[in-house]
Order: structure tokens, then C-alpha cells, then sequence
């Protein structure tokens, strides 16, 4: 409990959350399927 009160675990910031949702989660998603992509192939451009 005295974590909670002490970092404010319940204290939340609706717009920094709905921001981040609308704004961040679309580039992050862009990024991870990038990342996932390149594991597809390996360094001769052939796949594992």
C-alpha cells in the first residue's frame, strides 16, 4: 500500500494515456512488424 500511495500507482492521466494510444501505438506497431519482418529473412535475403 505505501508504494501505491508514495508513486501514485492510482493516479492515472487520461490524456496521456488516450495520446499515447492514438499517437504512439500506431508508429510502435509499424515498427514491430519491421522487426518481425526482418527475422522472416536472413542475411543472403533468404528465409531461415
Amino acid at each position: 500500500m505505501r508504494n501505491a500511495i508514495a508513486h501514485g500507482y492510482f493516479k492515472v492521466d487520461h490524456e496521456i494515456v488516450w495520446r499515447t494510444i492514438h499517437r504512439d501505438l500506431a508508429e510502435l506497431s509499424g515498427q514491430v512488424s519491421h522487426l518481425a519482418d526482418q527475422r522472416l529473412i536472413d542475411d543472403d535475403g533468404h528465409a531461415p
